[in-house]
């Protein structure tokens, strides 16, 4: 994701700001990083199971927030692998995330997750 601003730290965990959105998620770069703008590689470890944690939803853009103690993205969904791989854009970036079975392939979707589920890695572009 690109142009990711942190906010705030605790622990290894940081508060982000982006173009859809405001999340928090394991930090795994420098352990103390300023707050400005980075390019981020988002990664989020968890298998996705249909109508337990992840739907289909009428939706037309992309966007993350935080709800209790869950991280909720929208995505659009560029396609689906038989190996239960599904290839969302967020904020314009690919990103793969698991499913146990897809009996919806395109349009967008949303999921939810917990914070240490998810990753952001630093990246040059």
């Amino acid at each position: 994701m690109k142009n990711i601003t942190l906010t705030e730290f605790n622990g290894s965990f940081v508060r982000f700001q982006s173009n859809i959105g405001n999340g928090i998620a394991i930090w795994c770069g420098d352990e103390s990083p300023p707050a400005f703008c980075y390019n981020s590689e988002l990664d989020i470890d968890e298998l996705f199971q249909w109508g337990v944690n992840i739907s289909h939803v009428n939706a037309n853009k992309d966007s993350i927030e935080i709800v209790d103690d869950k991280i909720i993205f929208t995505a659009k969904i560029l396609s689906h692998e038989k190996d239960g791989v599904l290839t969302i854009s967020l904020d314009e970036n690919v990103v793969f995330i698991e499913v146990s079975q897809a009996p919806i392939t395109d349009g967008y979707v949303s999921f939810f997750t917990t914070f240490n589920k998810v990753k952001l890695y630093p990246v040059a572009l």
